[in-house]
């Protein structure tokens, strides 16, 4: 059964949703409802998916962007505590493509507020889903486990009774979303994104898929789950090395690590769009992922110059030795542009 793989994480309420960001609007609407009129600010860092910032908005919270580190793509102590206001309520932290974030420097740093820990892309990291007061997960083909679904983990009693009374209807207070987003666009901005969010809380908010299919696929892809992440992180290694003497930014990559995609910045933006167009004539699967969340909103990212630089490398076991050397001759080829079309 699942639940037995999620009572290794530690916490006491183990709640099944339809996805990661189902999870995470669970999580967020349980903090909102505490504070009943009052402004919510969640601390959230501005390199990660765009869901993200559509369950924190659809919980009725507002989004504070703290950057994330160039070597690590992760928030720190410093740009958390940079990013926190007194309408503050939580942290969320990511593990972003599979770089263990320091959660515990980070509670030192802000040691009354509670984090959210989305352990998505880490997930098999050690400690991974383990550090947060509230922690979610996500089963999806591309995600570290198969299958469909989320899950939110936490020992707070009064907020797991919150979490489940809102997974009975998965409703949004459409009147908190308002306010959220005007706080944070104009009017006209305001009403278009809410229409947007609209037709998208149908396909973001949902039940989990308890058949017997879905629950059979992730129960294989958690068994297999430590023995996939090493060969991630093999992976993941030997391209670091394979790349160490090219004019390129390589992240840290630590044992505690669980690499969901390998990352690294080119020069410029302009070199990263030629390299990641040329892996892509080439058949490798290579992706410029994340704009910042901040200039979703209109706001200045500073993330915007790194975001522009990245490009992830898949390590999954649906890329062999061969493949990956491929990707590398071709980084070879057009990292120079002397040597690129």
């Amino acid at each position: 059964m699942i639940s037995s793989h999620l009572s290794t994480f530690g916490y006491r309420h183990q709640i099944l949703c339809g996805r990661g960001t189902t999870a995470l609007w669970l999580a967020v609407r349980s903090i909102v409802c505490q504070y009943p009129d009052q402004p919510v600010e969640i601390v959230i860092p501005d390199l990660l998916c765009s869901t993200i910032l559509d369950g924190i908005l659809l919980a009725g919270a507002v989004p504070r962007f703290a950057a994330v580190s160039v070597d690590r793509y992760t928030v720190t102590p410093t740009t958390i505590a940079a990013a926190i206001t007194t309408n503050t309520r939580a942290i969320l932290v990511a593990h972003l493509f599979g770089h263990v974030v320091d959660i515990p420097a980070i509670r030192v740093a802000a040691p009354h507020l509670p984090i959210i820990e989305d352990a998505v892309q880490g997930l098999g990291g050690v400690n991974v889903g383990t550090a947060g007061d509230l922690s979610f997960l996500s089963f999806d083909p591309t995600k570290m486990i198969g299958g469909h679904g989320g899950v939110l983990m936490l020992n707070d009693d009064s907020l797991a009774d919150l979490v489940r009374a809102d997974l009975l209807t998965l409703e949004p207070d459409w009147s908190a979303v308002r306010r959220a987003l005007s706080v944070v666009l104009d009017p006209a901005a305001a009403k278009g994104y809410e229409l947007q969010l609209r037709l998208l809380a149908r396909n973001l908010l949902r039940t989990f898929d308890n058949t017997p299919a879905n629950v059979n696929g992730i129960l294989a892809d958690w068994q297999t789950l430590p023995l996939r992440v090493t060969q991630r992180n093999e992976k993941a290694l030997w391209l670091q090395e394979s790349l160490s003497d090219l004019s390129l930014t390589r992240p840290a990559i630590y044992p505690t690590d669980s690499i969901w995609r390998y990352t690294f910045a080119a020069q410029s933006s302009h070199a990263a769009r030629r390299i990641a167009h040329a892996l892509a004539r080439s058949g490798v699967l290579a992706t410029k992922l994340y704009t910042p969340l901040s200039r979703l909103l209109g706001q200045n990212a500073a993330t915007a110059d790194l975001a522009s630089k990245l490009i992830n490398l898949w390590v999954d076991d649906s890329v062999d030795n061969s493949y990956l050397q491929r990707a590398i001759q071709v980084i070879r080829s057009h990292n120079n542009p002397a040597n690129s079309c």
